[in-house]
């Protein structure tokens, strides 16, 4: 019996390679943009450090990232001047911009930092737009 490799498909390789480029980052720091109210809506919900550590050691994995929390967005742009971040998690209604306008910023001064929307439905992601 001859067995014949088949190649990967090219769609789960680039998940694949993606996962293993991700495993490299050690998020360490988070900054958490969110408004008063989707601030409340997540510790409702369970806080977003302690679901992160549930997370952790669900995985076996020690040391879980610290979040750093902030309602406006100039005071994330002030604390990310001044403070190392490895991830920064944004929620659509921000004080003084929208959180594309945010992501544009910390983009201009930070272009490696990965910075993700968080949404609870898909029009809080098109109200932001």
């Amino acid at each position: 019996m001859i067995v014949t490799e088949t190649p990967i498909p090219p769609e789960f390789y680039s998940h694949f390679k993606l996962f293993h480029e991700m495993m490299a980052i050690k998020v360490k720091e988070i900054l958490l943009v969110s408004s008063p109210y989707d601030a409340f809506i997540m510790e409702e919900d369970g806080s977003l450090a302690s679901r992160i550590i549930n997370e952790y050691s669900g995985l076996n994995l020690s040391h879980p990232p610290r979040v750093t929390q902030t309602a406006s967005a100039l005071e994330a742009l002030s604390i990310l001047g001044r403070k190392k971040f490895d991830l920064v998690i944004t929620t659509p209604q921000l004080e003084e911009m929208d959180a594309f306008s945010l992501s544009k910023k910390i983009k201009h001064a930070h272009p490696t930092l990965p910075v993700i929307l968080l949404s609870h439905t898909p029009r809080g992601v098109f109200s932001a737009a």
